[in-house]
């Protein structure tokens, strides 16, 4: 079953999705993070509440996430920097036959069999992960911090518990 919210944050549509079911699987696994994955679905409960600070959202001064940029960094540093953390674990890379990427392959064809002229966007793609795949648990999450006197916004585009992992 999916939970759906959709916040409006600067006159952007954010639809946030929870697929419960998924979440519940996890919940009863045995495993050693189920404090975790609880204290998750908390959060998950209060953002489909909509128990937000939107007004963090919608102000326009504050930073967001997305609009962060590493300047000045050279091509070969970074994908130096790429296979390190893929090499230690850090990052999991998937090629084109694995099953994420597959998922974003099969909305792709159902838009071409069904004559749809434009190409899917961010989320039907994300919510066809969601549906199909067990270790997803939400999209578009809300998130926001405190620093210093102010805070910084953004979304998570999908949240996964897999192997007892976050």
């Amino acid at each position: 079953m999916l939970k759906k919210k959709v916040f409006i944050h600067q006159n952007i549509p954010y639809a946030f999705n929870w697929n419960i079911n998924h979440h519940k699987a996890k919940l009863f696994q045995n495993n050693p993070n189920r404090e975790e994955f609880r204290n998750l679905g908390t959060y998950f409960k209060k953002v489909y509440q909509g128990i937000i600070p939107n007004d963090l959202f919608n102000q326009r001064g504050l930073p967001r996430v997305s609009q962060f940029k590493i300047k000045g960094l050279k091509p070969a540093f970074m994908t130096s920097f790429s296979k390190n953390l893929i090499r230690e674990g850090k990052i999991k890379l998937y090629n084109s036959g694995s099953r994420l990427p597959k998922f974003v392959n099969d909305v792709f064809e159902t838009y071409k069999t069904s004559e749809i002229a434009k190409k899917p966007g961010h989320e039907p793609i994300l919510k066809n992960i969601l549906i199909r795949d067990e270790n997803s648990v939400a999209i578009e999450i809300p998130i926001w911090k405190k620093i210093r006197n102010d805070y910084i916004t953004g979304h998570i585009d999908l949240i996964q518990i897999e192997n007892n992992l976050v």
